[in-house]
């Protein structure tokens, strides 16, 4: 197969890949797995080349497509479209790092079950997450801070239900919570403050 993805690092059909500590600057993806199982990226630092908020750049810091249980530990992604998109990728664990200063989001997912993000920080971006048809996400003691703009959100979710949202903090933002077409999600022991809107309720 010709590889037409320009990034830092590309995964197919990959097993049990360990990316640690590497350093990607200047890229269009950082790095982009796809069809890969159980990929670990742990204590990377990759930046890209789009403006911070323009909504107009390309490629993501990391991307996976048609993925099962991936990793992402200890990790930095900045200067991308989202610094992590998720597609059709279930089962991921996403914790202890820090997602700021994109040209979009800091995280992004569609068509995705079962992943949980624990003790992240998502800072001004565009929306800090934006959860689209993903169900059963476990979000955990994540900061989503300045998120601020015209249409700028800490956490949106869309067609997303049966979610556990806990003891995270959502400081300065312009929606700290936006909510369409989800049901029967938890939030518990949140903190809100400082936002334009607490949270915003459709449908």
């Amino acid at each position: 197969r010709t590889l037409t993805i320009d990034g830092g690092v590309y995964l197919s059909r990959a097993t049990g890949v360990i990316l640690r500590r590497l350093r990607i600057h200047d890229v269009l993806y950082g790095i982009y797995a796809e069809r890969s199982g159980n990929v670990l990226i742990e204590s990377c630092r990759l930046s890209g080349t789009a403006a911070a908020g323009a909504e107009t750049g390309e490629g993501n810091g990391i991307h996976f497509w048609y993925c099962e249980s991936p990793h992402i530990r200890d990790c930095s992604a900045e200067r991308f479209a989202d610094a992590v998109y998720l597609s059709f990728t279930h089962g991921a664990l996403i914790e202890q790092s820090r997602f700021e200063r994109n040209a979009r989001y800091g995280f992004h997912t569609m068509y995705c079950q079962d992943n949980r993000l624990a003790g992240n920080t998502f800072a001004y971006n565009v929306a800090g997450c934006a959860i689209m048809f993903s169900n059963r996400l476990v979000l955990q003691g994540n900061d989503f801070v300045h998120n601020r703009g015209s249409r700028t959100y800490g956490l949106l979710l869309r067609d997303c239900s049966d979610g556990e949202f806990r003891a995270n903090r959502l400081v300065d933002n312009t929606i700290a919570v936006f909510m369409d077409g989800s049901n029967r999600n938890r939030l518990t022991g949140n903190l809100v403050e400082d936002n334009g809107w607490g949270i915003l309720l459709y449908s």
